[in-house]
């Protein structure tokens, strides 16, 4: 990024609130007795088991991060659990859950890391935990795809925001979304070859990443995901756009919005160390209304509902060039 750019952007005027930024309702979760000094909650998952709706969500305390899950009542977290993982290292750390449940079974994606000295932390490495219903994980594997390695020790590079989701009754990652690539799961959770495709977007505002696992609406699969650009300070401020995909591989694009929904805001609370941030973690769709939840800022969590009918409204086609092609994971 160039000076003028940097100049441009420091003057630019700054978005409202998220609160404030649609017609839709978007608010901040309230956690009660759980907020105390140098806490925060924020980057959370949703997901719904038989036993009800659960937010999913990073904790940060000072130096140290882990996952707590908190029982969901009208978008008001009661009891929380943390999260019990399988960890390969004491001092692991653990962030940014993702949720699905699927056939009984609740599964928490993460991403771990260590610090093993001043300013020196481990390459991030994904986990994917099987838990129970009172979020002890039974089970954790670590896929090696990509930089993915045994451990996070043994990364050789980073990896970040994989999304999962059950197509056919077959557990998929969603890895990359541009180029848009999607690895299906063997029996035994081993990747296959994966499905690539190029799809052509007008998206403006940074690299689209990963955000909230896959939910099938019809024949397409809808996923709500991040993306950022430089900004003040050398930090970030993020966008949240949403895209659908086909449910049938090779898994294209089909829609996208082509503006944010929602865009990271400094009249939301911020401190100065931290980016101007909005972070899709999870959706639901119930009664045909999406609510979404991620962090803002890196301090706090939101959720936003949107009817699927006016989500719909506010995306154009998205084409895919032919070149399409499987490779070997």
């Amino acid at each position: 990024m160039n000076l003028f750019t940097t100049i441009k952007r420091s003057i630019e005027p700054e978005p409202a609130s998220i609160r404030k930024q649609t017609p839709f309702r978007c608010e901040y979760f309230d956690f009660g007795k759980a907020t105390q000094p140098h806490i925060q909650y924020f980057n959370c998952g949703i997901v719904e088991r038989p036993d009800g709706l659960w937010l999913v969500t990073r904790r940060a305390r000072t130096g140290f991060n882990d996952v707590v899950a908190f029982e969901l009542r009208d978008k008001t977290p009661l009891r929380g659990y943390t999260v019990k993982f399988l960890k390969s290292f004491a001092d692991q750390h653990y962030e940014d859950p993702r949720a699905i449940h699927h056939d009984g079974q609740t599964y928490i994606s993460t991403t771990t890391f260590m610090i093993l000295g001043e300013k020196r932390w481990t390459r991030a490495h994904q986990t994917l935990s099987f838990v129970n219903e009172k979020w002890t994980a039974q089970r954790q594997i670590s896929v090696q795809y990509g930089s993915n390695r045994r451990t996070v020790l043994d990364n050789v590079g980073m990896e970040k925001n994989w999304l999962w989701f059950f197509h056919n009754g077959r557990l998929h990652m969603l890895y990359m979304t541009v180029p848009h690539e999607v690895v299906p799961l063997d029996d035994d959770l081993k990747p296959e070859k994966s499905h690539i495709t190029f799809p052509e977007l007008t998206w403006k505002h940074g690299d689209p990443r990963g955000g909230t696992p896959p939910v099938r609406v019809g024949e397409e699969y809808w996923t709500f995901f991040h993306s950022s650009v430089p900004w003040i300070n050398q930090k970030r401020r993020y966008s949240m756009g949403a895209y659908a995909f086909h449910a049938y591989p090779p898994f294209q694009m089909s829609r996208m919005t082509p503006k944010p929904i929602l865009v990271g805001s400094r009249h939301d609370p911020w401190d100065q160390k931290k980016p101007a941030c909005v972070f899709p973690c999870g959706s639901i769709i119930r009664n045909g209304v999406w609510t979404v939840t991620g962090g803002c800022n890196d301090l706090l969590s939101f959720w936003m509902d949107i009817p699927h009918d006016e989500l719909v409204k506010l995306t154009e086609p998205v084409f895919s060039n032919e070149k399409s092609e499987n490779i070997a994971a």
